[in-house]
């Protein structure tokens, strides 16, 4: 999946999934998302904050909202959402604090990255 799918992908869900939450069907909420999860690029720090966010989301609604993310409550998850479309939509950075301090984590080195560097020091 390319940058321009992926956006418009978790763009769609993501205001798919807002109606569902206001609208009571919280069985809803994550259609589409295992399906594209391999395919999801994991390439744009945006678009992966949105993932790590509707990821949580799905998995917040799955144990039927017991805020396990810090200061986002069941009635949150749906502005934080419009947050993020609007944001990905303007092609601006994602900026809300609690989005920030819950969804955003450290890229780890690839395998071929640590492996490559494990062999670089072993030469040196």
């Amino acid at each position: 999946m390319d940058y321009k799918r992926a956006k418009k992908f978790i763009i769609d869900n993501l205001s798919r999934d807002i109606r569902f939450h206001e609208e009571g069907k919280f069985d809803e909420i994550g259609k589409g998302y295992a399906e594209y999860d391999n395919e999801f690029p994991r390439t744009d720090h945006q678009l992966m904050i949105a993932w790590n966010f509707w990821d949580a989301w799905i998995d917040e609604r799955n144990h039927g909202f017991p805020c396990f993310y810090s200061g986002i409550t069941k009635e949150t998850w749906p502005q934080l959402a419009k947050h993020i479309i609007e944001k990905l939509s303007k092609g601006e950075k994602i900026t809300d604090p609690l989005i920030l301090s819950n969804f955003v984590f450290e890229r780890k080195p690839s395998l071929i990255e640590r492996i490559k560097k494990f062999f670089k020091k072993r030469t040196t």
